[in-house]
């Protein structure tokens, strides 16, 4: 069942890897993102603005979700 799901959704999930190594590989640019965003000096006022915004986003993300299935509150 589970292979024909994977086979199914396989031409939606291009980024998806077939091999532990194929999808570090396809990982790599999105890591070399992230180290770059880690390693990015950033002013208080901008550090505030990005928490305000990931605060916005945690509460859209439950306005949707059933009481007692919450991800952030």
């Amino acid at each position: 069942m589970a292979n024909n799901t994977q086979s199914h959704f396989a031409p939606y999930l291009k980024h998806r890897g077939k091999t532990v190594e194929e999808q570090i590989k396809l990982n790599q640019p999105a890591l070399a993102w992230l180290r770059k965003r880690l390693e990015e000096e950033i002013t208080q006022e901008e550090a505030k603005i990005r928490q305000e915004d990931l605060d916005k986003f945690k509460q859209i993300i439950d306005i949707f979700r059933p009481e007692g299935s919450k991800l952030y509150s």
